[in-house]
């Protein structure tokens, strides 16, 4: 049946840290960052590093460390895959991967939620935290695409983190609408209902940046949008598709890539269209009034 067993995964596992490792030492610039050197103070306990800061700063094994925190972190949650693009991405373009999998990771507060999903032993099925876990790698995956296919400089993630993580923050817990029950936690069933709107976490931003509003805003919109044009129905559509080939998943993911550029130019024009003194939503209910032939 093609399973591959746990012996072998773990050995798997092992050499694709070893492999992220090298790739990590390589970047010295990459080491040197604030990004990197949080891993660093991470690796040693709190009361530690406290009274000893600048020798944990200066430690001559540091970049050693910070490669080896950040390589355990990323295959621990993404698995050995992670690395299967190596090749085709080259060096300069897989650190911008390493690099968008640790932001989007903590704009979208994955640690708290992965954390949460392990609490659940005795309310959740095994079977079910798998799923959850699943869904949640499979979300971080398609916002990395995301920012390898427009460029990391089309996205101010890397500039902007702590702000897009509150933001964020706050976008899930507007409870506006009825959520998902997975279990007793709110912090599940809340991410997990949203989750098809956290995968246009990357898109929400780019369209936030490019227009001057409020993040919530454009959040909003999108959900509204969204709702509007079934596009949550036809990613749906697209995911249960069967996919024979690595061709037809290739071509699944672009599909769902095309469906949200779809809502980001639908979005871009309600903002062209929108008055100065008018509000989001009165802009929105006008535009598709006016416009509700072509999106029929």
């Amino acid at each position: 049946n093609r399973a591959i067993l746990r012996p072998h995964l773990a050995v798997l596992l092992s050499f694709s840290k070893i492999f992220l490792k090298g790739i990590i030492l390589e970047n010295r610039e990459f080491l040197q960052s604030e990004m990197a050197h949080n891993f660093l103070f991470r690796y040693f306990p709190k009361s530690f590093d406290t009274l000893y800061s600048d020798e944990v700063a200066s430690h001559p094994l540091k970049y050693e460390i910070i490669a080896t925190m950040i390589a355990n972190k990323i295959i621990n949650a993404s698995g050995s895959s992670f690395i299967h693009d190596y090749s085709t991405l080259g060096h300069e373009r897989f650190m911008v991967k390493i690099k968008s999998f640790l932001v989007l990771n903590s704009i979208i507060s994955a640690n708290d939620l992965r954390h949460e999903i392990y609490r659940e032993d005795y309310s959740l099925t095994t079977k079910k935290q798998y799923e959850l876990i699943l869904n949640l790698e499979s979300t971080l995956e398609f916002l990395v695409t995301w920012v390898l296919t427009h460029g990391e400089d089309e996205i101010l993630i890397f500039d902007k983190e702590h702000e897009y993580k509150v933001a964020t923050l706050k976008f899930l817990e507007n409870d506006d609408q009825e959520g998902k029950k997975i279990c007793q936690n709110q912090h599940i069933n809340r991410f997990f209902s949203k989750i098809d709107y956290i995968r246009m976490l990357t898109t929400i931003i780019k369209v936030k940046e490019d227009t001057k509003q409020e993040f919530l805003d454009v959040a909003n919109l999108f959900l509204s949008t969204t709702q509007d044009l079934n596009i949550l129905e036809l990613n749906g559509f697209i995911k249960d598709l069967e996919a024979n080939s690595q061709w037809d998943e290739r071509l699944k993911e672009q599909l769902l890539l095309d469906t949200l550029e779809i809502i980001s130019k639908t979005i871009d024009k309600i903002m062209h269209f929108k008055r100065s003194n008018e509000n989001i939503e009165d802009a929105f209910s006008a535009f598709f009034e006016i416009n509700k032939s072509k999106y029929d």
